[in-house]
């Protein structure tokens, strides 16, 4: 830095003060003498200074800040955004029913009802004969009228209701009422002895027994009765009625049947399965974000089905199960794709979800099946068979007990462009990471995190945050932040990398409530106090000022001062050197090259704390009177010749890593004291 001072001015001013208040004692011409004092220097050298003109760090770029007081190293960018988004995905599922119609039920087959008359009597009819003698009772198959309700049937189960009722005269002490099938012929499908308790069944008396008919037998919709008994007769005179009989009256209680041809009247069956969704989560609660079921059902029956398919613990907006109804004619299909985007899976039980298939049998009666009797073919091994793919499953949304999910850390390096030429390393002392990290999903969270220092595309360091980082629950309302400080990144600094890859992994498991909108994300900053070497003797920016107008006044004495103030842990020396040709500066050699050196000094040394920054600063008052050839020097300064001062601080290498704050500094003051001699002819005109 270069000034020029004018001492005309100054001197002008102590002229006309000294005219205005002097007197004259004695005979002669008054002389006086003036003090003067001319800055020279006035400089203060901050920490970045010196940095730029004598240390390994280069001030320029991203790897000197400042965090308050302290000047830092650092390397600092943000975690990218970690969420959830295809991690709650079930792998898809394909299962089948077959709902089976099985036994059907014939509802009210029918009854019909056979009288076994008895001619004899008959011809005696309004007649009372003395005596009728005993008689052996056995008679012929008689035909009951078909039943209305089915052709033929296989049984599972049914019972035949019979009630015989004797409309003779005389009592019977023995009766057996068989009940045959016509087709196949022969078959008994009940046989009823009336037991002695309810024997003699006197005239006009009635007998009633419910049998069941047998089990896996096919019986015809035509059947015959038969009767074999006995009665005493009477000893005494009897009346003869007009209608002398024993009446059968058959009643078919409903039919559970495996095969038949027959009215089915409406009726209702069903089957379920029950699938594992996911094996490892127990899900509370989930949302589906993408998802689809596809079912196809078959009618492998003879039947007009109405059939509902639902989808239990998949759940709409209404809280309603998914269900879809639809009929299908008898050997027809039906297929759907349905999206479940939006729906609610809600397992009752563990992680399974139930689908099933509800099957109501449209009555054969109905005019839809075009047919001239209400008969249908059917069998227990019928089906409506249904097959059904609910496909890959992601969450939007889950409640409940996750198994560990593991979330790779993937973000790019973080790239260092303005790194100093020729700069290989450096040794700071110590480094720190200072995490950021902030959890906005429902659950509580592990992040593992290693940083990479690369140089030239090569790891040259790693460092790996022990133990991982724990984070708890948080939500996109209220995230929980959490901030760390890591020590022990002295590697990844002193390699001094082109680029840092922060990578890992984020875990989460346990008890959750957690969206795949939610996130962690955060930021790091390694960085070390700036510790620094200077390793070769090194200058300071000079400050350069200079006398152009010179003195013609007699110039009695000439004192120069210079005040150091040192808040910096560095030593060296500070130097006044005078020269009328100011290019002479440049060969200035402090053991004594051809350049007038007014004044030496030291740097004071700064008091220095247990964590090696300066605590107090050193300063050092210096003060020399010119010698006689320094006097003339300085007095022959002018305009023609101006005399050029530069002041000059030198710092000397370090002695190690010394540590320093941005607010280190070194302050040079420099003045000149001169005492001038005026007399009164000066008349304040010239020096």
């Amino acid at each position: 830095m270069k000034r020029s001072i004018s001492v005309i001015s100054l001197i002008s001013l102590c002229l006309l003060m000294l005219a205005l208040g002097c007197s004259v004692e004695e005979p002669g011409s008054p002389k006086w003498e003036v003090e003067l004092t001319i800055p020279i220097a006035d400089r203060v050298y901050g920490l970045s200074d010196l940095i730029a003109d004598s240390t390994e760090v280069d001030s320029v770029g991203n790897w000197i800040s400042s965090i308050g007081n302290n000047l830092i190293i650092n390397f600092a960018d943000s975690i990218e955004k970690v969420t959830l988004e295809d991690e709650l995905t079930y792998d898809a599922i394909d299962e089948t029913m077959e709902s089976f119609l099985g036994t059907l039920d014939i509802n009210d087959p029918g009854s019909d009802t056979t009288d076994f008359i008895f001619e004899e009597l008959n011809a005696q009819s309004g007649q009372t004969v003395p005596f009728i003698n005993e008689m052996n009772i056995s008679k012929y198959p008689q035909d009951l009228a078909p039943f209305s309700e089915y052709d033929w049937a296989y049984l599972e189960t049914g019972a035949a209701n019979i009630t015989v009722t004797n409309n003779l005269p005389v009592p019977l002490d023995a009766l057996t009422i068989r009940v045959l099938n016509v087709n196949p012929a022969g078959i008994v499908l009940v046989e009823i002895i009336i037991p002695a308790s309810h024997l003699p069944l006197l005239p006009d008396s009635s007998y009633s027994s419910t049998h069941d008919l047998p089990v896996e037998t096919e019986i015809d919709n035509e059947m015959q009765v038969e009767i074999i008994g006995h009665s005493p007769g009477s000893a005494t005179p009897v009346f003869i009625p007009d209608d002398n009989n024993i009446q059968v009256i058959v009643d078919l209680t409903p039919l559970s049947v495996i095969d038949a041809l027959a009215h089915i009247s409406t009726q209702s069956f069903f089957n379920d399965t029950t699938y594992i969704v996911e094996e490892d989560d127990i899900v509370t609660s989930a949302r589906v974000r993408e998802g689809t079921a596809i079912y196809f059902v078959e009618n492998r029956s003879e039947l007009i089905n109405d059939v509902i398919f639902i989808l239990h613990d998949f759940y709409n907006s209404e809280s309603q199960a998914y269900r879809d109804t639809f009929r299908i004619l008898p050997g027809g299909t039906y297929d759907k794709t349905v999206s479940l985007e939006g729906y609610e899976f809600r397992p009752e039980v563990g992680n399974t979800a139930r689908a099933e298939t509800w099957v109501d049998i449209l009555d054969t009666a109905d005019p839809l099946y075009n047919i001239p009797e209400p008969f249908v073919e059917v069998s227990e091994n019928q089906s409506v068979y249904t097959e059904f793919t609910v496909s890959e499953l992601v969450f939007s949304d889950f409640e409940g007990i996750l198994a560990e999910r593991t979330i790779e850390i993937e973000q790019d390096a973080v790239i260092f462009e303005d790194i100093p030429d020729g700069l290989e390393e450096l040794e700071v002392a110590e480094a720190t990471a200072e995490l950021h990290l902030v959890n906005a999903i429902g659950a509580p969270v592990e992040i593992d995190l290693t940083f990479l220092a690369y140089k030239e595309g090569i790891v040259q360091e790693t460092f790996h945050v022990v133990p991982p980082l724990q984070i708890p629950v948080g939500s996109i309302d209220n995230p929980v932040v959490i901030d760390k400080t890591i020590p022990g990144l002295e590697g990844i600094v002193n390699v001094l990398p082109d680029s840092i890859l922060p990578v890992g992994e984020m875990r989460v498991e346990g008890a959750v409530d957690v969206s795949e909108l939610q996130w962690v994300e955060g930021k790091f900053l390694i960085h070390s106090p700036f510790s620094f070497s200077i390793l070769d003797t090194t200058t300071l920016e000079p400050e350069l000022t200079s006398i152009d107008e010179g003195f013609d006044n007699p110039m009695l004495e000439a004192i120069l001062r210079l005040h150091l103030t040192n808040h910096l842990p560095v030593s060296g020396e500070a130097y006044i050197i005078t020269s009328f040709d100011s290019l002479q500066f440049s060969d200035y050699d402090s053991s004594g090259a051809k350049v007038d050196t007014f004044l030496t000094g030291f740097l004071p040394d700064a008091e220095i704390g247990p964590d090696g920054y300066v605590t107090e600063a050193g300063e050092a008052p210096v003060e020399v009177t010119l010698d006689e050839d320094q006097l003339e020097m300085f007095a022959g300064a002018g305009e023609n010749e101006p005399l050029y001062f530069k002041t000059m601080v030198i710092v000397k290498p370090t002695t190690g890593i010394v540590n320093a704050r941005l607010s280190d500094y070194i302050t040079v003051g420099a003045s000149a004291t001169v005492y001038l001699e005026i007399g009164e002819d000066d008349n304040g005109g010239g020096q």
